[in-house]
């Protein structure tokens, strides 16, 4: 709830994690906040290991990846 203060206050523009699964287990609410939160707030997000930067443009992986989250989880 912090970052998301933080984000919604403008102190942060850059969310990184180590891959999708540490972000959420839940694929819904992790594709919300990081396809229309983020968005809405111009913060870019980076999963390294599953190679997710939403600056490099169309992440159609991302939500795949996250249901495999939920499932193999």
């Amino acid at each position: 709830m912090r970052m998301l203060d933080d984000i919604k206050s403008g102190k942060l523009n850059l969310v990184i994690v180590k891959d999708l699964s540490r972000f959420g287990r839940n694929y819904v609410d992790a594709g919300y906040y990081i396809e229309q939160v983020f968005d809405q707030y111009n913060v870019r997000f980076i999963a390294i290991d599953d190679g997710v930067d939403t600056l490099q443009g169309d992440n159609i992986v991302m939500p795949i990846k996250n249901m495999f989250n939920v499932t193999f989880a």
